[in-house]
């Protein structure tokens, strides 16, 4: 990716940097920032020396867990954590807060097509939490202050964990999987276009909410098929019956949305309203990913 000379040494802050984004980030793009990386805590945040940073780049927070845990712990690490660093930031100069939210802030999925004026329902605590520093955000915005909302959606490539590193997992068993012509619709994310992606929001100083996404909606079976493409394995797969199908419905919805559900949000009008073109394909990004898994994974099923 071509980047602008005068963004070359920009001070950044960025929060989380210990994390599956912030690694990618750094590790991609050290040479062309000046990257400050503290440590953010809710109850040391106010302390963070910000003299001279340009940008900064909040990806710290607390993840969505499928378990259940204490409310606080979102509302304190996505919410209140936020704040406090942009009540900091707008003190000390910082000219523009990118801040990571999440697709949740829409709710879970279904046969909408989400956009960036889309009504926001989040069916959860990590998703409510995120919205609510939305809001704030937006309430301290100005003209000296531009606030960048970035929404993604499943975000893969190296270093991925969660349910992405247990499909790559089940992948590599070289089984047969239930998952033929499973016909749903999902919005994914590369690292190399949402690092891009920031990257055209600090030159352009893109205000407002930005929705992340790779050019291509894949469907289940569209990202096995890929994955085994990339892992030289064969396409083992067979299709659920309907009962079962209809039975995990009722009874496992998380689960079913999941797998056969659709989760659509419109980053190709997000893109074109900042004109914006996504540097690497789906498959590139799959590729990727699966070179670095077979590198650095040695647990072949889960």
């Amino acid at each position: 990716m071509q980047i602008d000379i005068t963004m070359e040494k920009k001070k950044i802050l960025l929060t989380g940097a210990n994390g599956f984004i912030g690694k990618y980030f750094i590790a991609n793009h050290a040479n062309e920032f000046q990257f400050i990386t503290p440590k953010v805590r809710f109850n040391t945040a106010e302390n963070i020396d910000m003299t001279g940073v340009d940008v900064l780049i909040h990806l710290a927070g607390k993840a969505h867990e499928m378990g259940v845990i204490d409310e606080r712990i979102y509302y304190e690490a996505n919410f209140e954590l936020t704040k406090i660093l942009a009540v900091k930031a707008k003190k000390s100069g910082v000219s523009q807060f990118i801040y990571f939210s999440s697709s949740k802030v829409f709710g879970e999925g279904g046969e909408l097509v989400y956009n960036v004026d889309s009504a926001c329902n989040p069916g959860d605590p990590y998703g409510k939490s995120k919205l609510m520093a939305e809001d704030f955000l937006r309430s301290v915005a100005d003209e000296h202050f531009t606030v960048t909302i970035i929404r993604p959606p499943l975000v893969y490539g190296p270093g991925v964990k969660g349910n992405m590193i247990n499909l790559l997992k089940l992948c590599a068993r070289d089984a047969w999987l239930p998952f033929k012509a499973i016909e749903n619709k999902r919005s994914m994310v590369y690292l190399g276009n949402l690092t891009a992606l920031t990257i055209f929001c600090m030159q352009h100083k893109i205000e407002g909410i930005v929705l992340p996404g790779d050019a291509e909606l894949v469907s289940t079976s569209d990202l096995i098929i890929t994955i085994k493409k990339h892992m030289n394995l064969k396409n083992k797969l067979f299709s659920i019956p309907l009962l079962l199908r209809t039975m995990m419905k009722w009874t496992k919805p998380k689960l079913y949305q999941r797998l056969f559900g659709s989760f659509v949000v419109n980053s190709k009008d997000s893109n074109n309203k900042i004109q914006f073109v996504p540097p690497f394909t789906f498959d590139e990004g799959i590729k990727e990913t699966v070179n670095w898994y077979k590198g650095n994974v040695h647990e072949p099923s889960i």
